[in-house]
């Protein structure tokens, strides 16, 4: 697994990453003119309107190629590259969203799934301890380990993924300063190209340094802009995963948490379910449903069983022979609800109440004295 040194040496670079972004002004300068004649928000107002204006007639006129625009094939290919690493954000956010979603649903219909069964066990049927344990297991599945576990998903996974997508607005933002920017620079510099073509006069040569002095500024907004965003454009699209490795960590174990929490409580209801005295239960009920003929039809036995007949009687009732072998069933007013977990979930607790399972501090899965847990399954 990543170790942590990789996993800090990826926040540094992201810090890096978020500190650059107050290096220079990214509010567009055209709204922040004023005047001494007049005050600054209409100032502003009036500016922004004649840069709207200037920049449209500037862009009809470009797509018509009636002057030179700027070509920055670089700056196109990173900007492409970007935009697909920003398509992979949005679709990564929409995921974690739904899968927490769907998470929640699934714990929400296996608690329903185990009360609906308990259900059909009301009185003192043979298994009903059985389904009281694994209605408590799915019980605090809910209402315990997966509220706490939804809290920590949120600020450890959605929260990185959600910044990041804060990045990469700030990002397609600039882009758009960038191009009013080069609007700007263009406007200008075919403007200043078109009056040294004319013919020289006092009032032409102070409308020349006037235009100079707007080419030099907006060819300094331009270049300053479109080189700090190359800069950035080549930022998300190296460390993209370094945004994302902290999240990765909690994600695999946010996940295990969960999985292992539902795990060792099912774990000591199977090896309950597995012992001799469940499945002889299970398969006497089985063979004494067969014989009282409910797969038949009334109208096919005469219709009504034959008096001659009788069904089992509970003392010949060949379950309760099978049941003395696992105790009395717990009736529904003694069962104890499940401690809650106090911010720190150990399923060794769920384990322990439900099938005193030998749980180890490592998170050893429980033994039953072959080297494994019941049922042969291995691994890890």
């Amino acid at each position: 697994s990543p170790s942590p040194q990789l996993a800090a040496l990826s926040c540094e670079v992201v810090s890096k990453m978020s500190d650059s972004e107050g290096d220079y002004d990214t509010r567009d300068q055209d709204s922040v003119q004023s005047s001494a004649t007049a005050g600054p928000n209409t100032k502003s107002f009036m500016y922004k309107m004649k840069s709207i204006k200037r920049r449209t007639i500037h862009t009809l006129k470009g797509t018509a190629n009636k002057f030179e625009k700027t070509n920055d094939q670089e700056y196109d290919m990173l900007y492409n590259k970007f935009m697909e690493v920003d398509a992979r954000t949005e679709k990564l956010a929409r995921c974690l969203d739904e899968y927490i979603k769907a998470q929640e649903t699934f714990v929400r219909l296996g608690k329903d799934l185990a009360d609906t069964m308990l259900e059909f066990y009301e009185g003192d049927p043979p298994l009903r301890s059985l389904a009281i344990a694994f209605q408590e297991t799915q019980k605090q599945l809910q209402q315990e380990v997966h509220p706490a576990l939804a809290t920590q998903w949120s600020e450890q996974v959605g929260t990185p993924a959600q910044r990041m997508l804060e990045r990469f607005k700030a990002i397609k933002e600039d882009n758009g300063r960038r191009a009013r920017y080069m609007i700007d620079y263009d406007y200008y510099r075919n403007k200043a190209s078109r009056l040294e073509e004319e013919p020289k006069t006092d009032k032409l040569i102070q409308r020349i340094k006037k235009c100079d002095a707007n080419l030099q500024s907006s060819s300094t907004k331009y270049q300053k802009m479109n080189e700090r965003l190359c800069a950035r454009l080549r930022l998300a699209d190296e460390h993209k995963a370094a945004m994302l490795d902290s999240a990765l960590l909690a994600m695999v174990n946010l996940q295990k948490n969960l999985f292992q929490a539902g795990t060792y409580g099912l774990l000591a209801i199977h090896r309950n379910s597995q012992e001799s005295g469940s499945q002889e239960i299970a398969r006497n009920s089985a063979a004494m449903v067969q014989q009282l003929g409910f797969d038949e039809p009334l109208w096919m036995q005469g219709g009504s069983p034959r008096s001659e007949d009788p069904l089992p009687s509970a003392r010949s009732d060949p379950l309760h022979s099978a049941r003395s072998d696992l105790g009395p069933s717990p009736r529904p007013d003694v069962a104890t609800p499940l401690p809650p977990d106090s911010g720190n979930f150990q399923p060794q607790n769920l384990a322990n109440r439900l099938g005193g399972m030998s749980v180890t501090e490592g998170g050893t899965m429980p033994n039953d004295g072959a080297g494994g847990p019941p049922g042969g399954w291995g691994g890890p």
